[in-house]
């Protein structure tokens, strides 16, 4: 049953996408990626302390922790499989509520540094309660505030990452910084 509301869905989808207006094609980049271009972002410093301190690892810990940490471990304790699945909901549970309230705070209070130490300060507590906890609890608390966490910086981040272009004068541009900041 599944599956095939699955591929009604997709049929679905299709039908109201072929209904659509063509879409204009993209205006291009102010700037094609190039070595040029890269080595200018490496000198970008702010950029940099953000990318290797916030961004990178906290992409590494969401991807270990739920493709690795969660399933090994719950294997590992012996349960089902489906608690994986509700430990892994979590994480993108916390991440649906608060993400958008954490963008429109931001944007309220223009403070993207301190919303992303925050979320970083979460996402630390939360792989913190997955070592501290033992058994299933803590990992409910590693899910639960990673997600939180990465909800918190996720939004700020972006916005942060492309107003560093705009405050830059060495020719990037936010369209360039943004594609780096999502590679």
């Amino acid at each position: 049953a599944t599956l095939v509301t699955s591929g009604l869905c997709a049929l679905a989808a299709l039908a109201l996408a072929a209904r659509q207006a063509a879409i204009p094609p993209p205006i291009a980049s102010r700037q094609a990626l190039s070595w040029a271009n890269l080595g200018a972002l490496a000198h970008h410093r702010s950029l940099m302390v953000m990318l290797l301190c916030s961004a990178i690892p906290g992409k590494l810990a969401a991807t270990a922790v739920l493709l690795l940490v969660v399933p090994l471990a719950v294997a590992n304790m012996g349960e089902s499989a489906s608690l994986t699945g509700r430990l892994l909901l979590l994480y993108f549970l916390a991440f649906l509520l608060v993400s958008k309230w954490a963008g429109r705070l931001s944007d309220r209070h223009r403070a993207r540094k301190p919303f992303v130490v925050a979320g970083g300060l979460i996402s630390a507590l939360g792989c913190a309660a997955g070592v501290a906890f033992d058994g299933v609890w803590g990992l409910v608390g590693l899910s639960f505030l990673l997600g939180l966490g990465q909800a918190w910086l996720s939004s700020p981040q972006i916005v942060w990452a492309t107003h560093m272009a705009d405050q830059d004068h060495s020719g990037t541009d936010g369209e360039l910084i943004l594609g780096i900041y999502r590679l």
